[in-house]
């Protein structure tokens, strides 16, 4: 880790990389660094940002996807857990932030991902640490926050769990995490030109 981010982030220290995954002294599995701890662990994870062929649909369109994944891979925590997302910008021209929807950022303003207003966009080949904290449970979700992207595909799950050691207050046999989204065949380039212009032109009824 670079000098400038031991100094914001010293606690770091306790992590690294071994053969190829990353690492939390405690053990653990998965995405997830570490065991569970009571007052709270820390979950990792490495994306890359990039364009790609896809077919929500089954007709081909460009979407913008997260380590070739679309929608983006589910973030799965518990309350009082510390997320890091190591990002990665592979766009060719764009930049790119991160919106983590209905995440407070108690502390922590500049990883709320509000380009131009809490934080810079990440330029193409830059890479970027988001570090907050989650400290309620509930289903979220987390997309992109310039101008077209989340139409582009760039959104997922973010699922926070209850504490360690703390119960559900009500009973259910089983979990299915379902994420509902418009999505068009035109281009956003198109959407964004259409509700952009002056007369508006409209851009029709999404296709699902």
């Amino acid at each position: 880790m670079p000098e400038y981010l031991q100094l914001l982030f010293p606690e770091e220290k306790n992590e690294g990389r071994r053969g190829g995954k990353w690492w939390r002294r405690g053990g653990g599995a998965g995405n997830r660094i570490g065991g569970e701890e009571p007052r709270g662990g820390r979950v990792h994870f490495k994306w890359e940002v990039e364009y790609m062929f896809w077919s929500p649909d089954c007709v081909e369109n460009v979407v913008m996807g997260i380590n070739g994944q679309f929608p983006g891979p589910t973030i799965r925590a518990k309350a009082g857990d510390t997320i890091v997302v190591e990002l990665t910008n592979k766009l060719p021209t764009e930049g790119v932030v991160i919106h983590w929807h209905g995440i407070r950022q108690l502390g922590t303003p500049w990883a709320d991902g509000t380009a131009s207003i809490s934080q810079c966009s990440i330029n193409p080949g830059e890479t970027f640490h988001y570090r907050f904290k989650v400290d309620r449970a509930g289903t979220y979700f987390y997309h992109g926050h310039l101008g077209m992207q989340r139409s582009a595909g760039l959104y997922g799950s973010l699922i926070v769990d209850v504490a360690q050691g703390t119960k559900e207050p009500f009973h259910y046999d089983a979990e299915f995490n379902l994420l509902f989204s418009d999505w068009w065949h035109k281009s956003v380039h198109y959407q964004e030109l259409g509700l952009s212009s002056n007369p508006f032109r409209w851009i029709g009824e999404p296709q699902v």
